[in-house]
């Protein structure tokens, strides 16, 4: 068409199929502390960093010491890992982010950084302190302890989509969760990674209640219409 070498487009009112993306699943509050809780106790704060700050299995390797600020309580999202090339920049621009340091996962990391002794500099879950951690084998100790203990596992990215649908839930504007997630277009936070968090439900139940019992709210479903000749 652009050429001139044909005039009509073949494609034009082409039925496309409906794009599918993979089923993530989340994890509500209570099925977080569990899936933590069952965990050895080396294993906690990099799966509380993945669930409660949602960072990228790149970004988990990739983090260092330096990189947690308990006085200001956040984590700076600064550099992410290969496994060819190292330490590397984030994914995208807006994957270097700040996030805030929740009480749980503040907690978490406050023992594993005790339980290391790693200096600012180091990796906080490397293997050592210099060398990232093996996904496949932090992957496979998550899922020996949770199917010991009776538990629906949870994969590392789905930790990430956990975090995202916090973030909603507990009322983060859609700006500051997707600067939070470090994504690039807001439409990815809002379609791909924000969703209802299981048992939201019950919460939905109490908010409209609120909502329709209100004083305000009952005298408009009282008043009449408009356009009433009564």
């Amino acid at each position: 068409m652009q050429d001139d070498e044909v005039t009509r487009n073949p494609a034009e009112n082409l039925r496309l199929p409906a794009l599918k993306s993979k089923p993530r699943r989340v994890a509500n509050h209570d099925r977080a502390a569990d899936l933590l809780d069952a965990l050895p106790e080396g294993e906690r704060a990099a799966w509380a960093t993945a669930i409660y700050a949602g960072l990228r299995v790149g970004e988990l390797r990739g983090l260092r010491w330096r990189h947690v600020d308990f006085d200001a309580g956040v984590i700076r999202v600064q550099a992410g890992w290969d496994d060819m090339e190292g330490e590397q920049a984030t994914k995208t621009t807006a994957g270097e982010r700040t996030i805030p340091l929740i009480g749980r996962l503040r907690s978490e990391l406050a023992r594993h950084k005790l339980a290391t002794g790693r200096g600012a500099y180091d990796l906080c879950f490397g293997r050592t302190a210099h060398d990232a951690f093996v996904r496949s084998t932090l992957r496979a100790r998550a899922l020996r302890a949770w199917e010991a203990a009776g538990l629906d596992p949870l994969m590392p990215h789905e930790g990430r989509h956990t975090c995202a649908s916090y973030l909603a839930a507990a009322g983060l504007t859609p700006k500051e969760a997707q600067t939070a997630m470090g994504h690039a277009d807001i439409r990815t936070t809002l379609n791909v990674y924000a969703k209802a968090v299981p048992g939201w439900e019950s919460g939905a139940v109490a908010k409209l209640d609120a909502y329709l019992e209100a004083p305000g709210a009952r005298k408009v479903r009282e008043s009449p219409p408009l356009n009433s000749s009564g």
